[in-house]
Formats: structure tokens, sequence, C-alpha cells
């Protein structure tokens, strides 16, 4: 038998010499194609398993958390245009810095100060740190309060939503 490797060498080449020398082994034909298929059984296990996790829902990637976008539907307004034009009937946004705050029984009151001037917000939120630039959504509310003829009532912000 090696004598006809030999010649077979010296004619074709070493490919032809290894892949005789392959043929004459059927048992490692067997273990390779075995290997190859309890691979591909474990690949496609794996595959179909990983699909079975992310449809019942524990798919940890799911859980993260995920900032909305910021959608306005209108433009953020400057405080003085609140305290001097009338009491607009939709919900308006102001930005600014968080300046004072005050604790109520059900709630916050808050100062947000822009560069135009300051007002109060009313929130049942999370109270806002001092010093945080933030973005609400609140509708404009006026307090009246008649003294001898003389009004000094406020207007303030009813938030409805805290954005940033």
């Amino acid at each position: 038998m090696t004598a006809k490797i030999a010649a077979i060498h010296k004619k074709k080449g070493p490919a032809l010499v290894s892949h005789v020398t392959f043929l004459h082994r059927p048992y490692l034909i067997l273990r390779v194609y075995r290997a190859c298929f309890f691979f591909g059984l474990l690949l496609l296990g794996t595959n179909l398993l990983g699909c079975r996790l992310t449809d019942s829902g524990s798919n940890p990637i799911a859980n993260l958390a995920v900032p909305k976008p910021v959608r306005l539907n209108g433009q953020v307004k400057a405080i003085a245009d609140v305290h001097n034009h009338p009491l607009p009937e939709h919900p308006i946004y102001l930005q600014g810095k968080v300046q004072q705050q005050v604790p109520l029984l059900d709630g916050w009151v808050y100062q947000l100060q822009d560069e135009t001037g300051l007002i109060w917000i009313v929130t049942q939120t999370n109270q806002p740190a001092l010093g945080d630039e933030i973005l609400i959504k609140g509708q404009v509310r006026q307090e009246n309060i008649r003294v001898v003829n003389e009004d000094l009532g406020e207007r303030y912000i009813e938030e409805i939503e805290q954005i940033e």
C-alpha cells in the first residue's frame, strides 16, 4: 500500500496523497461527519432556545430605559410673556432654573427663573432639585386677591408634566 502511495505521490503531487490517505480511513470520515452534525444541532438548538427566551418576555434588553423623544406641541414661552399676555386656554411650555422650593401637604411649589423673570410652579410630582435646569408643560392660573380696589393677584403655573 505504501508503494502505491509513493508512486502516486511522485506522479500527482502531495494533494492526491493526502486524499488517498483520507479515503483509506473511513472511520475518520465518519467522526468528522458526526462532529459536524452534532455541532449543527447545537447551533440550531441554541438559536431556537434564544428565540424562545425573547418571546417569553425575559429579554434583558427589553428592560432598558430608553428616553422618550421630546415632542413640543408649541414653543417654549418666556416667563415675562406669561405675566404680560392674557391667560392662555391651552397648556404652555416653560424652561428655566429651579430657585426656591416650598413643601405643601400634597405636593410642592417651586420658583422657576429664566432670563426674563420668575414664576411659581405648583406640582403634585417629585420636586426638582435646586439649581436644576428643567422644561415643563403646565397650565397658567391666576389667583386674584383684591385689597381696597387694588388687585394683588399673581399668576402661577399648574404643572402637567416635567419633560426634562
